[in-house]
């Protein structure tokens, strides 16, 4: 058949050919890679946009059983039945879901088990003792908030480590999982402004990484949507030992110094760059602003 009109082309390919994937409802904001191996089917699945997304992605397979692969944190978990998977994907998140003809292993994958029904969130938002790794300065901070609001640390730039106890109650540990999390981030309105160049348009409540140990243990890292890490392997009940480790940008310690004098580099060579940005910087949110969960799966719909 020939297509006089190329408006048209997807439209007759999908008369033709059924789509690779099909998503419901639709959105330009969620991509995906396909790699097709002898015995599996391998997606990428990228959400673009700093907004989250709930859709149900139907995929052209004949592969009877699929796995989440989780490449962050070395872990899978089996999919729903069948080719047509309803999930969620958080600003800029991605994922990998793989297709094959062998079933999920009861072993290797055991089902959830029940959580206790009374369970609570826990609010790690305050009394939190922190120590500036850099210049040796330390403070208790008793509700989170950012470096840059005292004039001690407003220049601030490198590491800083939070510490705190945390009290685990014994019905709580009976919770599925347990997830630390930080918030979802606050979109930024897209500006022409920006560009060229390149940001991701979501500002985190984590500024701008941080690793995470539970009792001496590190459990993760924070520096991505969604701002959350599975703890309950590493906690225990009664009193536990949470560390975070912060870092910010080196924006904030340029920021509080004079901008550098290139006349006279000028005067010699020529002017042969021009530096970017440099003009009236000011000192960016540092350190976790808050506030931080630790919230039992079964209690938060939006954890997966």
């Amino acid at each position: 058949m020939l297509v006089t009109n190329t408006a048209d082309l997807g439209r007759t390919l999908a008369t033709y050919l059924k789509p690779d994937v099909t998503l419901h409802p639709s959105t330009s904001a969620i991509g995906f890679i396909h790699r097709k191996l002898p015995n599996a089917d391998i997606y990428f699945i990228a959400n673009t946009d700093n907004q989250s997304h709930d859709f149900e992605a139907n995929f052209r397979t004949d592969k009877t059983s699929a796995e989440w692969w989780n490449a962050f944190t070395d872990t899978r978990s089996p999919a729903e039945k069948g080719h047509a998977l309803k999930t969620r994907l958080e600003p800029y998140e991605s994922r990998v879901l793989v297709f094959s003809n062998n079933a999920a292993n009861d072993r290797d994958h055991p089902q959830p088990k029940a959580a206790a029904t009374q369970s609570k969130t826990i609010d790690l938002s305050h009394d939190w003792n922190i120590s500036f790794d850099k210049n040796g300065a330390s403070e208790h901070m008793e509700t989170l908030h950012s470096w840059t609001e005292k004039a001690a640390t407003r220049y601030y730039s490198g590491t800083a480590t939070y510490t705190r106890t945390i009290n685990m109650p014994e019905q709580l540990m009976r919770a599925e999982s347990l997830f630390l999390d930080f918030g979802q981030g606050t979109p930024v309105e897209r500006s022409p402004s920006h560009l060229p160049g390149m940001r991701s348009w979501l500002e985190s409540l984590v500024r701008e990484a941080a690793l995470v140990y539970v009792n001496g243990k590190l459990a993760g890292s924070i520096w991505h949507p969604p701002y959350r890490l599975e703890l309950k392997s590493l906690l225990h009940a009664g009193n536990n030992d949470l560390k975070i480790v912060v870092a910010n940008l080196a924006i904030n310690a340029l920021a509080g110094q004079a901008a550098p004098d290139y006349r006279l580099l000028n005067s010699r060579y020529g002017e042969r760059f021009v530096p970017q940005d440099m003009n009236n910087l000011e000192p960016l949110p540092a350190g976790i602003l808050g506030p931080i969960r630790l919230v039992p799966a079964n209690e938060n719909s939006a954890i997966q």
